[in-house]
């Protein structure tokens, strides 16, 4: 059940850069975008003119649009990726996230919960939402969303959403349309949506 649903979030989100993923027969759903944010500005450390030599002007990186790849105008780009796989011991989907700068190095606690995750608050309440994990395709550290809870939420949850749906007289969403959007919206990834695709 879970690939088709996977293939039916999919074709109904293809414009928001979801795309099915598979590994090792185990269908997966997958979305890249990056964002352009502004971080805190590095303070420039002023180096001594060697003697004998004109000194030049220069300019600081962040003041440069072109000079570091991934920055432009006191920006830079963030990578991120989240990979929903199913877990086969709660039953339930997962959600894994990663966030790298251009250089490819993850970021810190600090950016992720300001521009990727702003429904999260900080690292002390990061502790208690999204955990260090281990990646399932890529096996390299992420972040991940873990699913405990997720059973017990989703049974409260999608009775109600249901009868909504029902006295509404609106198509009933699927029960992955409803976790994605529940989860997503608390953790602010939904607000990514405005931002750009990655393909790849």
């Amino acid at each position: 059940e879970f690939p088709c649903l996977c293939a039916q979030f999919v074709e109904a989100h293809q414009a928001e850069g979801w795309e099915l993923k598979d590994r090792d027969g185990v269908t997966m759903m997958r979305q890249r975008r990056c964002l352009w944010v502004e971080l805190p500005h590095k303070e420039q450390v002023p180096q001594a003119p060697v003697e004998g030599e004109e000194e030049e002007e220069s300019v600081p990186v962040w003041e440069d649009p072109v000079c570091v790849s991934g920055s432009r105008c006191g920006v830079t780009l963030l990578h991120v990726d989240v990979l929903v796989a199913f877990s086969p011991i709660y039953g339930v989907p997962c959600l894994y996230l990663t966030c790298t700068d251009a250089q490819g190095e993850p970021v810190d606690v600090d950016v992720l919960c300001q521009h990727v995750v702003p429904g999260v608050t900080g690292a002390t309440t990061m502790e208690g939402v999204l955990t260090p994990t281990e990646h399932p395709v890529t096996g390299g550290p992420c972040w991940g969303l873990h699913p405990c809870a997720t059973h017990t939420t989703l049974r409260e949850v999608l009775p109600a959403v249901m009868e909504q749906e029902t006295r509404n007289g609106s198509p009933h969403l699927s029960p992955l349309e409803v976790w994605w959007r529940l989860y997503a919206s608390a953790l602010g990834l939904l607000q990514h949506h405005r931002s750009s695709p990655q393909k790849g």
